[in-house]
Parts: C-alpha cells; sequence; structure tokens
C-alpha cells in the first residue's frame, strides 16, 4: 500500500481546487415564516454538482438582525463545492443567479453566498 507523506506528494497525484464557493439555504419565507427546505436544497445540491463535479451540504444556525422583525434564527444549509479558477470564473454569474432565484422565491431580504471566505449578500 502507498502512503502519501507530504502535499508535494499529493499535489502531483491530483491538481488541488484552490477556489470554494458556498450557498446559504434558509429555512424562512418572509423573513421569519419556517418552511421545509428539503426539496430546495436539493435543488441546490444538484445545480452545484453539476456545475462544479459535486457539492457537500452541512446544517447549521444562522441568525441577523432585521428592519422590520428584529433577530431572526433560522436553520440553514450551508451547500459548498470545491473548484479550480477557470470554473469559478466561467460559473460565477450563474451562481449569483441562483442565489437571486433564492432571494426572490423565498422573499428573503437577501441570500449569503461565500466565495473564498469572503461573504457576499446576493438581493433578487
Amino acid at each position: 500500500m502507498n502512503v502519501l507523506t507530504s502535499l508535494t506528494e499529493l499535489d502531483a497525484l491530483n491538481s488541488p481546487l484552490q477556489n470554494s464557493v458556498s450557498i446559504y439555504v434558509p429555512s424562512t419565507i418572509s423573513i421569519n415564516q419556517h418552511f421545509e427546505n428539503t426539496e430546495t436544497v436539493q435543488d441546490i445540491l444538484m445545480e452545484m454538482s453539476q456545475i462544479f463535479g459535486g457539492c457537500t451540504a452541512t446544517e447549521s444556525a444562522g441568525c441577523w438582525a432585521t428592519k422590520n422583525k428584529g433577530l431572526v434564527t433560522e436553520s440553514i444549509t450551508i451547500c459548498k463545492s470545491f473548484c479550480d479558477d477557470s470554473v469559478l470564473k466561467g460559473n460565477l454569474n450563474l451562481i449569483i443567479e441562483i442565489c437571486k432565484g433564492l432571494c426572490n422565491d423565498l422573499k428573503q431580504e437577501a441570500v449569503s453566498l461565500e466565495v473564498n471566505g469572503n461573504l457576499y449578500f446576493v438581493t433578487g
């Protein structure tokens, strides 16, 4: 059995995917009305897997202060993919459009999009 002993050996086998893209899928509609987001998450996982070749979903909790409803706390699902530079550049506008669609469909003030550790709020 071959045992890898360094990142250099690993890099020689496969180039690392140095970019990450995450869409934060809410579980509320109209800011604070709960809805079952399983189907929405599955749709996002499928779209991101088709674009990037795979995707991982992580359940989390998110909260933020709104102008009209005060503090909102909800379950969210973070859908994350990794890719190389060319795939990111070639698909970033599509990912933004997916986030805008989520924002509109779920009547959100914004949907969170994380690219390479930087968080963006995408509005519809």
